[in-house]
């Protein structure tokens, strides 16, 4: 087997396999990053939208039951106006106007990067498909399945996650939401390897991030998407010479989904939740 060095004078270019959520913002970001860095995208992995098994009316109703009617309402016209601002992108382009961002299927048709799609990341036959492109690093951009041990033994090199969030403090999900509701004045970006813990993995490279007051939920997790894509990036040579460092997250605290009360402490703080501006800005 190679060691790191010797693999870096026989290969420059790593391919790579990214793990992203279909039709989210941060996604979208991402890729269109990799792209425009020249990253040798081998294929893309799109999981099916965010609580997709849910997205009936059973579901819908539990998601009122937890994050509230106002919240539900709020995450709802975010979704239905992202959608809109994609498919008004992709009209505009289709009149020639060059758009900052492309969506992901308009940069795979472009690029002629393969599109995996998946409901299951640790299924046989989708580690089967991943595994036939031979992938140097596998990154997990903004994925929403937990990968398992089999996964991650397939690249020759890592698989990584950015995580928009200091791992040392914040684990789980949607921190964006939660460094507001608990008044924190700093946030970041960690890029760690993945373990068979969630953001525990041994940390490659973290960048803090200022929270101003002018920030909205929804525009500080755009703030730190691009950030997370601009590490991921300028990590690539740590990645291949395996320069990690441990990850301390003893005192740490997993947070999970949006809550009605999370929701109501963030009102309290006088934050938005979205403003359309966010999403425009990035059109």
């Amino acid at each position: 087997m190679l060691n790191s060095v010797q693999y870096i004078i026989m290969r420059k270019d790593p391919g790579i396999i990214v793990l992203i959520t279909r039709n989210h913002i941060g996604s979208i970001i991402f890729v269109n990053q990799l792209v425009s860095h020249g990253v040798n995208i081998l294929a893309i992995v799109e999981s099916h939208a965010i609580l997709a098994k849910d997205n009936d009316l059973g579901g819908y109703i539990k998601r009122v039951r937890l994050m509230g009617s106002r919240q539900t309402l709020q995450w709802t016209l975010v979704s239905l106006y992202t959608v809109a601002r994609i498919a008004l992108s992709i009209l505009v382009s289709y009149m020639g106007i060059r758009q900052k961002l492309y969506t992901v299927g308009q940069i795979s048709r472009r690029n002629k990067i393969p599109i995996i799609s998946t409901r299951d990341i640790n299924s046989v036959e989708t580690l089967s498909r991943i595994r036939s492109f031979q992938p140097d690093i596998i990154v997990s951009g903004y994925f929403n399945q937990i990968l398992k041990k089999d996964i991650c033994g397939i690249p020759k090199l890592s698989c990584v996650n950015i995580h928009l969030a200091l791992s040392q403090k914040y684990r789980g999900l949607n921190s964006y939401f939660w460094v507001l509701v608990n008044n924190e004045n700093e946030s970041g970006v960690t890029l760690h390897e993945v373990d068979e813990w969630i953001d525990t993995g041994k940390v490659i490279a973290q960048r803090l991030v200022r929270i101003n007051d002018s920030d909205t939920a929804i525009g500080l997790f755009i703030k730190l998407s691009q950030i997370g894509g601009e590490l991921f990036i300028s990590s690539l040579g740590d990645i291949e010479k395996g320069v990690f460092r441990s990850n301390d997250t003893s005192g740490s605290q997993y947070y999970s989904t949006l809550t009605k009360e999370g929701y109501g402490e963030l009102v309290k703080t006088g934050r938005k939740f979205f403003m359309p501006s966010d999403i425009n800005a990035l059109f």
